[in-house]
């Protein structure tokens, strides 16, 4: 007895034939599915690695250095009329806090510092530091009655005469010293 060769292919189970979902009939719809579900989230924790390397690779280790700014805002105002210094909250533009400092008609000038003010008396040569943080009076030196101003800058306090060619004097902006 001779067995055509189509008869093989015939016998036993049926061919595989795709259904509308291009599975092979032969193989059990639940099977499938089962794995292209664990195909899909092999997929997605792998972009979600990719992501991660990417953003760490990006923007570092994560970790950054950061310098908080706990200013309020505050400016010191120098009142010549009461020989007052006055700071002014900047969130609300009102007076915080009046630390008299000379005689009433005294020329006072303020510098703002990183965490205060520095004030000069122009007619007595007293200078004085006042911190915002405790709102006192941090630290006081004398200077020569009459210097012309002066500044704060790259955490310096720097005094001018009022005579030209004299040279600009340094001080130390926390303890007022040379």
């Amino acid at each position: 007895m001779s067995i055509a060769p189509d008869a093989l292919l015939t016998r036993g189970a049926p061919a595989a034939r795709p259904d509308r979902t291009g599975a092979p009939t032969g193989l059990p719809r639940r099977l499938v599915e089962g794995v292209r579900r664990r195909l899909l989230a092999v997929l997605m924790a792998l972009a979600l690695l990719a992501a991660g390397v990417v953003g760490v690779l990006w923007r570092g280790t994560g970790y950054t250095s950061a310098v908080t700014d706990l200013s309020s805002g505050a400016i010191w105002l120098a009142n010549t009329n009461g020989g007052l210094v006055t700071m002014i909250n900047g969130n609300t533009n009102e007076a915080v806090w009046r630390i008299p400092l000379a005689e009433p008609g005294a020329p006072l000038t303020t510098v703002q510092l990183d965490d205060g003010a520095a004030v000069l008396d122009h007619t007595t040569g007293a200078l004085t530091r006042i911190s915002t943080r405790t709102l006192t009076v941090t630290a006081t030196a004398t200077v020569e009655p009459g210097e012309a101003g002066f500044a704060a800058r790259d955490g310096q306090l720097y005094l001018f005469p009022a005579d030209a060619g004299l040279p600009v004097t340094r001080r130390d902006p926390a303890t007022l010293t040379s």
